[in-house]
């Protein structure tokens, strides 16, 4: 399947990739998805992971300037941050409009009059949250909600009729046999987990959930 995708791709087709449940995957297999619709060249598997645990810390000046690399390059693929992701940058850091344009001018342009290195501890964080708000995840994804595709309806945009889910309780009397079987499998999967490594905990969560 992913061959014929690429074979559609390098023609010029447009590709859409759908998902109905939320996705529980490895960083690098969300990076594989993506890839698919196209990515900024310096977006390899391992600066993408990269991008991402570096945004969540506080990054050196040569990491910064790593990232700032990577967001020119989003940039020019997908375009500039809107106002209104600048508009929620600045509620979110309490960062006046000249201190967030200084912040934007360091990242987009490596010679700016205020290079990544003299920005303030504040300003750094600032950048952190642009670079979180603008990336190719956020360029390529896309969630709608059933509340959303409700709005959607209201206003005319949606005509197909959406399901109206109906929750109904029906409590099941077990047998014995039923009930240590249950029990035994909870304790389990509890067990399980928390018995889990850290970075398996999401995967066994899923499990648990099917359960």
């Amino acid at each position: 399947m992913l061959s014929t995708m690429k074979a559609l791709q390098d023609r010029g087709a447009s590709l859409l990739l759908m998902t109905a449940t939320p996705m529980q995957v490895h960083p690098v297999e969300l990076y594989d998805l993506l890839s698919i619709l196209g990515l900024p060249p310096m977006w390899d598997d391992q600066r993408f992971m990269e991008y991402f645990t570096l945004c969540a810390k506080y990054p050196s000046d040569q990491e910064l300037h790593t990232l700032a690399r990577m967001y020119q390059e989003t940039e020019a693929r997908y375009g500039p941050i809107s106002e209104e992701e600048i508009t929620r940058v600045q509620t979110a850091t309490t960062m006046s409009k000249v201190q967030l344009s200084a912040v934007l001018a360091a990242l987009r342009h490596p010679t700016s009059s205020v290079p990544i290195q003299r920005l303030s501890a504040a300003q750094r964080r600032a950048a952190l949250v642009v670079l979180q708000r603008h990336n190719p995840v956020r360029a390529l994804m896309s969630r709608h909600t059933r509340e959303l595709l409700r709005t959607y309806a209201k206003r005319g945009l949606l005509r197909a009729p959406l399901a109206q889910r109906q929750v109904q309780d029906l409590p099941i009397s077990m047998t014995a046999a039923e009930r240590a079987v249950y029990d035994g499998v909870e304790d389990y999967l509890r067990d399980t987990w928390q018995a889990a490594s850290a970075d398996k905990r999401n995967a066994v969560g899923f499990v648990m959930t099917i359960y």
